[in-house]
């Protein structure tokens, strides 16, 4: 068994060994941004209200006209320095599951105002949310083939990735089955090895065929058709997503990119997937419950009993006689004028113009049940005995409709809560949504350990970021506006003129037409701190452009550390993967931090070794696991052989001498009792020594004889030693003269 001693030096010789071992097993790793790392699909449309306004606004704007592929990009930056990916993740084995009465009838929102459903009901509808983790990775889609079909007879919707989170809607669904159980859509999705996936599940059926238990770990299969997704759970920590729309720039092929939070997106839920624009209206008495023609061809308003409150007035209305005559109130699906009024000679009269808009037909307003299309006349039915009105009238419930759904004319609310005439028109929605699930080491700089044995990534903050004299290079990007110094890269290149420019932190190399060599753009302080990640403008003065942007190091104002911490730059993790596997490294949840130590003795290793060592010398810890709850015996120093021992041990080798002179002892025997005198005040010592357990204890918290000493570890191992020592020249010496008088008394007889 190793003493206190060697096992305290071999920790620190395994530390000193790790640390020769591994000290250049440390490199800064920044991971390049990149398309190809992040994931997106498309989230739908949130459409504006009917005067035009954003029902969502967005977080932040990125400069530009831009691409889907630049502005995928930049929103997985922005996202990336938004969110904090190292807050606790409370993943739990489970599900989260909601069962409503009723057939939700593929309505994504159903849930949101569903009532509970009882035993009773016999349409129920059920929703399934969390997340997914598959063992292996690769493609995934719901199981569903000749011998094992799926298990939905009714309606069912299914969602993986972002969109299940915030933004679930039909036409995004992966998994879509309609009314009869008949499969409309079937689409794979990409799972990684170990990561956590959001999922949603929604799907409706009766009591005869139709179970509430879903087994929903046999429902997706991987590609190969044997693996499948077994892991299941929920998570507390909710992190807020982000999501990104397209809005067509004034350039043709460019939008407008605009970075939106996924909580902004879920408190508006639609499936409207046009957008609806009022284009004219007309107030009305509160008192108004319909609208429709007169007798004689007015367009007026009346109360519940149908009575007549106001005639409605419009820009081009025709001039009505008195005369009872047929007459038709068309809404036709063209443009600028498609509101008219037919007489009873078929003379058309425009009655209002509109602006110029590209309408649509409108899928929510041609579900209406049986909605009045085109032609809505004056032709009489008798209400009672004395009043007849026209039979087409237009109420809050029954609208008037264009043929194809492209208009519609209604009784509604303004935005101040008054009633008015409206004629609303259905366009193509602008702005498409799309999810952004970047990598979430993109952009960032770690601080990487290779060593084979203790692999990981730990996250260098913003705070602790410093720039180098470096840059990384990104092809074919160029400036988002024209307030950079232009200058010539022949004289002093562009890496120099940055390195010093105050506060530049990325430059761009360009090249122009019928103008040689290349040209540096430094920016401004104006703009120095925003990078934006643009593709060529279609107004860009520039033939080629590369964008330079400064690497970082750790800074933490300790100089030695930072020596230490710069290492070896790893310009782009991804690229290197396939050889150091940097992107399949372990990230801690721990952050760099100031008072950490860099290199291998900054380690977890090597840190619990020190503390090992540490705790063991002050007395913080038990000497070890023997000892916790017996006392020592007494004299004993743990790990040490005793000074009663030792001792015990030369008595035993004096005794053997003294049996062999035995003989020659009883012939001198008074001189045999003064030495068995010295050797009973010897023993009397040692006893004294063994009983005083109030001196030689060292379980208790207070150690007697060291009270007011030096009461080290140290301190104690010299002044015991020092005590053996003395106590062992007493017995040397009483020994001696033992055996000397021995020998002269045997010397004397033989003579």
């Amino acid at each position: 068994m190793d003493t206190l001693s060697e096992t305290n030096i071999r920790y620190l010789g395994d530390i000193k060994n790790y640390n020769d071992t591994h000290e250049r097993d440390f490199k800064l790793v920044f991971f390049k941004p990149a398309s190809n790392q992040i994931k997106s699909a498309s989230a739908g449309a949130f459409i504006k209200d009917i005067y035009g306004n954003d029902q969502v606004t967005s977080v932040h704007q990125v400069p530009g006209d831009h691409t889907k592929t630049s502005c995928e990009l930049n929103t997985a930056i922005y996202t990336n320095s938004q969110i904090d990916y190292n807050s606790p993740t409370k993943y739990v084995p489970g599900v989260n599951q909601v069962v409503v009465k009723g057939d939700f009838a593929n309505s994504p929102n159903y849930f949101l105002a569903g009532s509970p459903a009882s035993s009773q009901d016999t349409d129920v509808s059920v929703e399934i949310t969390g997340y997914i983790a598959a063992d292996a990775p690769g493609d995934y889609t719901v199981l569903d083939s000749l011998d094992s079909p799926h298990p939905f007879t009714k309606n069912a919707l299914i969602w993986v990735g972002n969109n299940a989170l915030k933004t679930y809607r039909k036409e995004n669904a992966l998994f879509h089955v309609e009314n009869n159980g008949a499969k409309r859509k079937n689409q794979s999705f990409k799972m990684v090895a170990g990561e956590y996936r959001p999922f949603r599940i929604q799907y409706s059926g009766n009591a005869t065929s139709f179970q509430t238990e879903l087994d929903y770990k046999n429902l997706w299969t991987g590609s190969n058709g044997s693996t499948k997704i077994t892991t299941f759970a929920t998570n507390a920590n909710e992190n807020n997503l982000f999501y990104y729309s397209l809005t067509p720039s004034d350039k043709t092929n460019y939008y407008k990119c605009n970075i939106y939070k996924g909580s902004n997106l879920q408190n508006y839920k639609s499936d409207a997937k046009q957008q609806v624009t009022l284009v004219w209206s007309t107030p009305l008495s509160e008192k108004t419950e319909y609208v429709f023609l007169d007798m004689i061809g007015n367009l007026c308003e009346y109360d519940s009993t149908y009575n007549n409150l106001n005639k409605i007035q419009f820009p081009y209305y025709p001039a009505i006689d008195q005369t009872a005559r047929r007459y038709k109130l068309k809404l036709y699906q063209r443009n600028l004028q498609p509101l008219c009024i037919k007489d009873n000679s078929d003379i058309v009269t425009p009655i209002i113009t509109i602006p110029d808009l590209n309408t649509v037909r409108n899928e929510e307003w041609a579900k209406s049940p049986n909605p009045m299309i085109d032609v809505m006349s004056n032709e009489a039915e008798q209400i009672n005995d004395y009043k007849k009105i026209s039979k087409d009238r237009i109420s809050e419930a029954n609208p008037f409709f264009s043929e194809n759904f492209r208009y519609k004319l209604c009784i509604m609310r303004d935005k101040t809560g008054k009633k008015m005439l409206a004629l609303l028109a259905s366009s193509n929605v602008t702005s498409e949504f799309y999810t952004v699930e970047p990598d979430i080491k993109m952009n960032k700089l770690f601080y990487a350990s290779t060593f084979d044995g203790n692999k990981f990534l730990r996250e260098v903050p913003k705070n602790l970021q410093t720039n180098s004299d470096t840059y990384t290079k990104y092809s074919d990007m160029y400036p988002s506006n024209p307030d950079f110094a232009e200058t010539d890269s022949t004289t002093n290149n562009c890496e120099n003129q940055c390195n010093i420019t105050a506060g530049c932190n990325y430059f761009y190399k360009v090249t122009k037409p019928n103008v040689s060599g290349e040209k540096c753009l430094i920016p401004t302080i104006n703009n120095n701190n925003s990078i934006t990640y643009l593709p060529k403008q279609s107004d860009s003065a520039y033939l080629t452009s590369e964008l330079n942007v400064k690497n970082k190091t750790i800074s933490t104002g300790d100089g030695t550390k930072d020596t230490m911490y710069k290492t070896t730059f790893v310009p782009n993790g991804y690229e290197d993967g396939v050889n150091a596997g940097y992107s399949k490294y372990h990230i801690q949840k721990n952050a760099v931090k100031n008072t950490d130590t860099p290199g291998p003795l900054g380690t977890s290793y090597v840190v619990e070794l020190q503390n090992n060592v540490s705790e063991t010398t002050n007395g913080t810890r038990p000497f070890s696991i023997t000892n916790i709850n017996s006392q020592m015996n007494a004299g004993k120093i743990e790990n040490f052989t005793t000074v009663v021992e030792d001792s015990l041990t030369k008595l035993n080798q004096i005794d053997g001498q003294i049996r062999q002179y035995g003989s020659d002892m009883s012939r001198i025997n008074p001189n045999r009792i003064d030495i068995s005198n010295n050797i009973t005040s010897i023993n009397q010592t040692y006893l004294d020594m063994s009983g005083n357990q109030e001196k030689y204890d060292f379980t208790g918290q207070i150690i007697y004889a060291l009270e007011k000493e030096d009461r080290s570890l140290t301190s104690a191992l010299l002044k015991d030693n020092a005590i053996y020592k003395e106590e062992q020249n007493t017995v040397y010496v009483v020994t001696t003269l033992t055996m000397a008088t021995l020998l002269v008394a045997a010397i004397l007889v033989s003579k």
